[in-house]
């Protein structure tokens, strides 16, 4: 697994579950090497491979280009750049147990298991039909009943039955919100040319006035502590 900022490694890893962020357009993933499993997050570029079920839960892939970022102290894997080897497989690799902030197994923890799918409601049983016998059927020499008015008063009804509601989906396994510093206003970034496409992918936008790279306003800046900050075009507080 890769906890590091080595990135010369290409690991093959398994994707144990995909979680859309709609609010984000962003997609939260869980990454597995068969003995251990944590957090990433899939760039926006790479939205196209879970649009087109390419990328789901338990899919293998291998990693060609990828970043790591710590937001509030917890490791998260940024995919940039991957290869998907087996799009849809049965079952999880290994026993994969919850892997800390520091790198290292959580010593006791228990193998991360797939939520069970909701209960599924029965289906209503069809009878073939079943003619009455022939003492029943009518015939063409028996009189046919003579009609018979209503009681004066209804029967008594019956109450309904007291309605009983389902019982809920089990709850989905809870994931620490990835959060940060909210940037106010523009921050511009000293980003050199050859890391251009890896700041893209993280949400910069690129101010062709100034000729620089900007984090936009309500963005989370923690995602780019890897470049310095241009203090004298961030001093002109452009929202």
């Amino acid at each position: 697994m890769a906890l590091h900022n080595d990135t010369s490694q290409r690991p093959t890893l398994q994707v144990l579950e995909v979680k859309t962020i709609a609010s984000a357009d962003r997609h939260r993933l869980l990454l597995s090497d068969g003995v251990g499993y944590m957090q990433g997050m899939l760039s926006q570029q790479l939205n196209g491979l879970v649009e087109q079920r390419l990328l789901q839960s338990q899919s293998v892939i291998k990693l060609n280009e990828y970043i790591c970022n710590v937001v509030q102290a917890r490791k998260i894997v940024i995919v940039l750049n991957c290869e998907v080897l087996q799009s849809a497989r049965e079952g999880v690799i290994g026993q994969p147990v919850r892997i800390d902030d520091q790198g290292q197994l959580i010593s006791g923890a228990f193998a991360w298991q797939p939520p069970p799918p909701p209960p599924q409601e029965p289906q209503p049983q069809l009878q073939a039909y079943q003619p009455p016998p022939a003492s029943q059927q009518l015939t063409a020499h028996l009189p046919l009943p003579m009609y018979q008015p209503p009681p004066p008063h209804p029967p008594t009804l019956q109450p309904p039955a007291t309605y009983q509601p389902h019982p809920p989906p089990p709850a989905a396994p809870y994931y620490a919100p990835i959060a940060g510093t909210i940037a106010p206003v523009r921050t511009y970034l000293n980003c050199p040319f050859h890391e251009k496409d890896v700041c893209k992918s993280l949400g910069a936008k690129f101010d062709w006035d100034r000729k620089a790279w900007y984090v936009p306003a309500g963005t989370n800046i923690d995602l780019f502590a890897r470049w310095p900050k241009r203090a004298d075009l961030c001093a002109l507080n452009i929202p």
